[in-house]
Order: C-alpha cells, then sequence, then structure tokens
C-alpha cells in the first residue's frame, strides 16, 4: 500500500496523493509518515486539479488508471491543466494505443487527436498480465505523455475538435457527408483536404486548415448574476419593470460558429435537456439578426440556475452577427439586453435599460442544486441570503453584495472579445 507513493517523495520536493477510497486513508498517511506527501481523499475525475496544483515548477502525474477513466482523465489533464507537463501512466493496452495513436491508424480517434494538439503520446513498454496477482484478463501498457512546448496549431482546440467531433460521431462516412451541413465542397478544396477522406485520416494540421478556411470561430458567453432586484411596477401590457444590479461571472458556455453552415449541436455537462431546435435561444437569435451559421454549444452553465445561460448564448451571436443594440435584443428575453453588454450594470425598465457600472472585484457562492428553480416565488426559504428590503419586492435567492460567502469568482470585464 503506497509504495510507489512512497518512492516518488523520496526523490521529489513535493507529491499530491490523490486516493478514491475513503477506508485506504488512513494506511496511506500511516505509511507515508513524515514524507512530504499531501493525501487528498478525492475522485480524480471531479477533485478540482487547479486548486492541488500550486506554487512553482511543473508538475508530474505518475498513476495506474482503470480503464473506464484512464482516457477522459489523461485528456482532461492534457486539455484543461497545462501546469502539468508530464504523465507517466499504467493503463489498460487498448486504452494506450487510442491514446498514442496515429493519423491513419485504426485506433486513432478523437481523444487521439486531443491528446496529439497539446501533447506527444507513445507506448513506453507493455505490461503482461501475468507479472500481477491476482492475475487480470487483460494486459496493461506504460504511456508517457510530453506536453508540447507550444500546441500543434494556432487555432483554438475548441474549434478544431467540434469540427472533428462531429465527424467522428460518423466516422465510416466520408467527411463530404458528415460534414455536410456544417462546411461546403469549395472548404475542402481550400483547405487542400479530399472530402473523400473519413476523419481518422486527418492529423491537427488538416483539421486546422479547415477550420480556418470554413471561418470557424470560437465565442465565450459568460452567465450572468443578478446581486440585487427589485420590481418597481408592472406596465400596461403584464410586464414586469425592474431595478436590478447584474454582474457578468467567469462561468460561461463555448460557442463554436461556422458562418454559413446549418444546426445546432449541443453538448457538455449542462446539454441535456436543453433546447437543440428553433426554440433554443441561439437559433432565435441568428433569425433576429439574419444569419446562418452551424453552430455546436458546450454548455457549462446549468439550467434553470438563474444564470442566463441561454441569454448569454443569444448574446454572444449577436454579438458575433454585429448586433450591440440592448433595444433590439430584447425581444429574445429580459436578461439578453444585459449580457449584450455585460460587465457590472445596473439594469432598469424591463432590462432593455442598461447602465454600465464600474468594475468591483467580488466573489461569490453559487449554489446550483440538482433541480432546477423554475419559480423562485414558491421557495421563499432561498431570499434567506439577502434580507428582502422594506417595501421593496426582492426576488427570493437575489443577494446584496458582500452576503454571499467566498468561493468563485465574478469578471466584471465585458462580455465583449469572443473571437
Amino acid at each position: 500500500m503506497g509504495s510507489l507513493t512512497v518512492e516518488l517523495a523520496r526523490v521529489c520536493r513535493e507529491v499530491v496523493a490523490i486516493e478514491s477510497d475513503p477506508a485506504l486513508i488512513p494506511a496511506l498517511r500511516e505509511t507515508c509518515g513524515d514524507l512530504p506527501v499531501e493525501i487528498v481523499q478525492a475522485d480524480a475525475m471531479r477533485v478540482d486539479w487547479d486548486s492541488l496544483l500550486v506554487g512553482e515548477g511543473r508538475w508530474v502525474l505518475v498513476a495506474n488508471l482503470p480503464y473506464n477513466i484512464a482516457i477522459p482523465l489523461v485528456v482532461e489533464i492534457a486539455c484543461r491543466h497545462p501546469q502539468v507537463d508530464r504523465m507517466l501512466v499504467m493503463v489498460q493496452r487498448e486504452a494506450a494505443a487510442r491514446l498514442a495513436a496515429r493519423p491513419g491508424e485504426e485506433a486513432y480517434g478523437l481523444p487521439s487527436l486531443k491528446l496529439s494538439y497539446h501533447a506527444e503520446a507513445r507506448v513506453v513498454s507493455a505490461v503482461p498480465r501475468t507479472v500481477f496477482y491476482p492475475r487480470p484478463r487483460v494486459d496493461s501498457a506504460l504511456l508517457s505523455v510530453v506536453r508540447r512546448p507550444s500546441p500543434a496549431a494556432c487555432c483554438p482546440p475548441e474549434v478544431i475538435f467540434a469540427l472533428a467531433s462531429r465527424a467522428f460521431a460518423q466516422r465510416r462516412k466520408m467527411l463530404r457527408r458528415s460534414l455536410a451541413a456544417v462546411v461546403g465542397e469549395d472548404v475542402f478544396r481550400r483547405a487542400e483536404v479530399d472530402s473523400r477522406n473519413r476523419p481518422e485520416e486527418l492529423g491537427v494540421p488538416e483539421w486546422e486548415r479547415l477550420a480556418r478556411e470554413a471561418g470557424a470561430v470560437l465565442l465565450r458567453a459568460p452567465a450572468k448574476l443578478t446581486v440585487e432586484l427589485r420590481v418597481t411596477g408592472v406596465r400596461g401590457d403584464g410586464y414586469h419593470e425592474i431595478d436590478a444590479e447584474m454582474v457578468t461571472v467567469d462561468l460561461a458556455d463555448e460557442l463554436v460558429v461556422v458562418p454559413g453552415g446549418r444546426g445546432l449541436e449541443v453538448v457538455g455537462p449542462h446539454g441535456a435537456g436543453t433546447p437543440k431546435g428553433a426554440e433554443n435561444l441561439v437559433s432565435r437569435a441568428l433569425s433576429l439578426a439574419g444569419a446562418e451559421a452551424w453552430v455546436h454549444l458546450d454548455k457549462r452553465i446549468p439550467a434553470g440556475a438563474g444564470l442566463g445561460g441561454g441569454s448569454a448564448d443569444a448574446a454572444a451571436v449577436l454579438r458575433w452577427a454585429g448586433i450591440r443594440d440592448p433595444d433590439a435584443a430584447l425581444v429574445l428575453g429580459a436578461d439578453v439586453p444585459f449580457c449584450l453588454v455585460g460587465g457590472r450594470a445596473r439594469v432598469r425598465g424591463v432590462g432593455e435599460v442598461v447602465e454600465p457600472l464600474s468594475h468591483e472585484e467580488r466573489i461569490f457562492t453559487l449554489l446550483t442544486p440538482a433541480a432546477a428553480l423554475r419559480h423562485l416565488g414558491r421557495v421563499p426559504h432561498l431570499g434567506r441570503a439577502g434580507r428582502t428590503p422594506r417595501g421593496g419586492n426582492q426576488r427570493p435567492g437575489a443577494c446584496r453584495p458582500g452576503r454571499i460567502p467566498r468561493a468563485g469568482r465574478v469578471a466584471g470585464a465585458p462580455a465583449s472579445g469572443d473571437g
């Protein structure tokens, strides 16, 4: 128990050991003794790596990974945690082959492409099942992953991966069929990519050329937080007039837009249940702008959490299409005008009057329960974090500045700069 951790601690300045089984933590602490080891009980697929990998210097990941998490964990570390400079992991032989595969090889797929964008991977050695007791049913392999000094392409990885993921979803089809709704034959010709190829035949350079010639862009759609809200009246048409303070936070959806394409693809941790047709605010924003595009939407803003995820997505599309008028955006929803402006602002009327305020660095805790709250008026106890002003009608759950415990950073910069 902990033999690998002990040996690493003897040659490394600092070791962070992650163990998912709480029953093994006491024994691991006893084994490590006074060695410089920080033991964290956590699931490696859920742990906050950025909070663990702090300080100066680069990190090396050394692990024996189960098959069910090997590929997603290695790819996640490579794509989102640049603090990790190298990885040496023991994984099932088939997983190692998929991660280290090159274009044209049978094992080559989307994980291979993602990893090759950021790093170079190779199988160091085979580890037969005979060296283990009890003997498993599969063979293993040692995989080395070394981060590149710079990415393999200048194009944002999200753009390349959005196109590739659509193609790999139908990997037996030629690109001219799997990407028919995204790019035309002229794009393949300009990119010098044979549209008769299948996705496993393209490496990072080919996908980059295809994305560039298609005019694909990456947009960021930051969530909004209503810090304080008062209902000041009701208009003749039944809409409530408000006086609110709203801020842009650093939680954001990501959109890849390909002009001239058609269709909406929704993925991500909060993609399930998100409308994918004409009722989606992205589709409605395109219609309002008179634009046609294929959109790959990575939903990272929880739905039903009052964070304006759909409004933020619509605002990002409107900015891309050159529309920055809050009055024009109001037809899509009351939160869209603020999301179009972004930053920190006082919002009045029914949402169309947006007065920018100076930036304030603040940190909030955002509690996003598993159940979406469709009508906050039915759960008044949620308003306890911020007191309802006397004579006012503050919406439950809308809190005054400084009353929310520290946890998540508020990004007060304007929502522009989506390129």
